[in-house]
């Protein structure tokens, strides 16, 4: 199914970097660079501060990855059950949209600021990491699985009768009388004396 598809890919690109910014060797003669995935900076010979931590963008990830596989899990259980399947799919995949969503724009907006000339080292290079690919990837294909699961299922063929159809009913000179007489509503009603 689709949307396990985009789990997988969306937990696996929550580790990839999101982007990746490079330095020469003009801050303390070495080169390294910085960037975050969905958990964590890794720092490769950074002069910044790295007790820094990003946006944990990875929490809302495998959530919405939980409730993916549980909306495969719900359509493959019974007929009656892939219909909270059709309300939970639309739900994991709304909710790794809008986490994608904000990392996309995380990341644009870290490189509008070093390419409008924020106070970045010099020579710094931005690069889009694999991660926001990724994430993207698995964003629309969790929109596409979510749509075919909310498709209606084809109907049930109905069962071929081979042979009598016997049909049990009670006679009416089978039934006991009753000296009491109930209204059509079920309960007697008391007169009065």
């Amino acid at each position: 199914m689709l949307v396990v598809v985009a789990a997988g890919l969306a937990v696996a690109a929550s580790f990839m970097l999101l982007y990746w910014q490079s330095f020469g060797a003009d801050i303390g003669g070495l080169e390294g660079g910085q960037g975050p995935t969905a958990w964590e900076w890794v720092m490769d010979n950074s002069p910044f501060d790295p007790q820094v931590h990003p946006t944990r963008y990875g929490i809302p990830i495998v959530v919405a990855a939980a409730l993916l596989v549980g909306s495969a899990v719900l359509a493959f259980r019974s007929p009656r059950l892939s219909v909270l399947a059709a309300f939970v799919a639309p739900l994991g995949a709304a909710l790794l949209t809008g986490a994608v969503w904000s990392a996309g724009e995380d990341v644009l907006s870290v490189q509008s600021y070093i390419t409008a000339g924020g106070p970045a080292p010099p020579n710094a290079v931005f690069e889009v990491g694999q991660g926001l690919w990724v994430l993207i990837v698995a964003s629309v294909t969790a929109l596409a699985g979510a749509a075919l699961m909310m498709q209606p299922l084809p109907p049930r063929e109905k069962p071929q009768v081979t042979g009598p159809v016997v049909i049990h009913r009670i006679e009416d000179d089978e039934i006991p009388p009753d000296d009491t007489d109930t209204p059509p509503y079920g309960m007697p009603r008391q007169e009065d004396t």
